[in-house]
C-alpha cells in the first residue's frame, strides 16, 4: 500500500510539470508544374506531451488521414492513415530519442487505395532545438 501511495504522489509531482501541447493541421496537395490544388488533401492531429523537471521529456503522438475530394465535398474518400509515437530526452537543447510511424490503408472508394500498402519505422534521433 505505501508504493502505492509513493507511486501516486511521485506522479502528481511530475504531472505538476507538465505542460500539453497540441495541433490540427489540413493541407492540400499542389498540383505538379502548376499553382493549382490537386484532389488530394491530409489532416493532421498532434498531441505533445512535455515535462520539464529534472530533465526535460516530451512524449507525443499523431495521426494523418490523408484523403481524395471532389465534386465539391470536403470529404470524399480517406485513403491512408499514418500513426507516430515518440518520445525525447531534452538537455540544453540538444535531444535524443525515438520514433515510431506506421501506415495503414483505409477501406473506401477511392481510387488512390492500395491495401497492400503497409508500412512502418522506428528511429532513433539525436538533434538540436532552438
Amino acid at each position: 500500500m505505501k508504493v502505492i501511495l509513493i507511486f501516486i504522489l511521485l506522479f502528481c509531482t511530475i504531472l505538476s510539470f507538465a505542460d500539453i501541447h497540441g495541433s490540427i493541421e489540413v493541407g492540400n496537395i499542389v498540383k505538379k508544374d502548376k499553382i493549382e490544388l490537386s484532389t488530394i488533401a491530409y489532416t493532421e492531429i498532434e498531441i505533445e506531451y512535455f515535462i520539464n523537471w529534472i530533465i526535460d521529456l516530451s512524449f507525443y503522438g499523431g495521426w494523418r488521414t490523408w484523403w481524395e475530394h471532389q465534386d465539391d465535398k470536403i470529404i470524399k474518400a480517406p485513403f491512408q492513415d499514418i500513426y507516430s509515437i515518440g518520445g525525447e530526452i531534452i538537455i540544453d537543447n540538444f535531444y535524443i530519442g525515438i520514433e515510431h510511424f506506421c501506415s495503414h490503408p483505409v477501406i473506401s472508394n477511392s481510387k488512390y487505395i492500395d491495401t497492400d500498402r503497409r508500412d512502418g519505422m522506428t528511429a532513433i534521433k539525436a538533434g538540436i532545438k532552438w
